[in-house]
């Protein structure tokens, strides 16, 4: 008897441990398109974030090429997403979500982090060897939006576009200790509005520092053009 308690008990035991697993795993997952939450991002890759940050400072009398330390965090909002809505429905509106997540995870790599932020907005934390790549990937996520129509219900197609801003920093830049995710996402927020206030469909980006990161970034491409030809940083856009 007390053989078969044991047993039970271990069962019972694997079952809520199995069970406990997939309520987190639903917790930090978007019900809608099936990508990572906010929360993810939040809680998993600050963390990882931090120790990256803190494994650089430790090497940092070691002479390694600074292109290895390079991490990337991209805003990525679909156009005028609130006419899609208005004219065909929310149910529309959520097919334009899950084919963007699925057009998304496309272009990105197995490393990326791809997470639904909220609403019609995307993050992707992506590590580069080399800065020119965010250039790059912004490129394939502002085509892969615009280069098919997408279905909004069954008898109509719609071009529908983006927007993406981004930044990238080395894991030596000067950023404060305290809540690093909150400010790299800020700032590639500010590249983001950037981009939408220069007519949408197209990307800003800021591939290097040259002086200490402030969190006080001006949100216009004319401002940030002020700021590279200053050599405070290095300004990429697209050519769209």
């Amino acid at each position: 008897y007390t053989r078969k308690l044991e047993h039970e008990v271990k069962k019972r035991t694997v079952e809520l441990q199995i069970a406990n697993t997939e309520l987190a795993e639903l917790s930090l997952t978007d019900n809608l398109t099936g990508l990572k939450n906010r929360r993810f991002l939040e809680h998993q890759i600050e963390n990882q974030v931090l120790k990256a940050f803190h494994k650089s400072a430790m090497s940092a009398g070691k002479r390694e090429p600074r292109e290895q330390t390079v991490l990337c965090l991209f805003v990525i909002d679909i156009d005028n997403f609130k006419s899609i809505n208005d004219t065909y429905g929310h149910v529309a509106g959520d097919k334009v979500l899950k084919q963007t997540a699925e057009r998304l995870q496309q272009v990105m790599r197995a490393s990326d982090y791809l997470v639904r932020w909220g609403g019609e907005e995307f993050v992707v934390a992506a590590h580069f060897s080399h800065r020119q790549m965010a250039s790059d990937l912004a490129d394939s996520i502002i085509h892969s939006m615009r280069g098919e129509t997408f279905f909004v219900d069954d008898n109509n197609r719609e071009t529908i576009t983006c927007s993406v801003g981004f930044s990238c920093f080395s894991y030596q830049a000067d950023l404060p200790s305290d809540n690093r995710m909150s400010m790299l996402f800020g700032i590639a927020d500010n590249c983001l509005y950037a981009a939408k206030a220069a007519g949408r469909n197209r990307w800003v980006g800021i591939t290097e520092w040259n002086q200490p990161v402030s969190a006080q970034l001006p949100n216009t491409i004319d401002a940030l053009e002020a700021l590279d030809k200053q050599g405070a940083l290095t300004l990429a856009l697209s050519k769209a």
